[in-house]
């Protein structure tokens, strides 16, 4: 995860388990362990989007990666 500690990351978990066949299991630093039902789905996909809204909500830009 990319957003930084506190309320970002507190919320993206809390956030995360209303989309439709996850929940967000554990917060340690900065790994989310979320369980998927089909992972057969785009879960990675929407995951990043959520981060991505919860950054522009929040007023930080996240750092680039690969």
């Amino acid at each position: 995860m990319r957003l930084p500690a506190g309320f970002p990351r507190i919320f993206m978990t809390s956030v995360t388990s209303l989309l439709p066949g996850t929940l967000a299991a554990e917060l340690e630093e900065s790994c989310l362990v979320v369980h998927i039902l089909d992972s057969r789905t785009h879960y990675w996909q929407a995951l990043q989007q959520l981060e991505n809204r919860i950054a522009r909500l929040t007023n930080i830009t996240l750092p680039v990666t690969d």
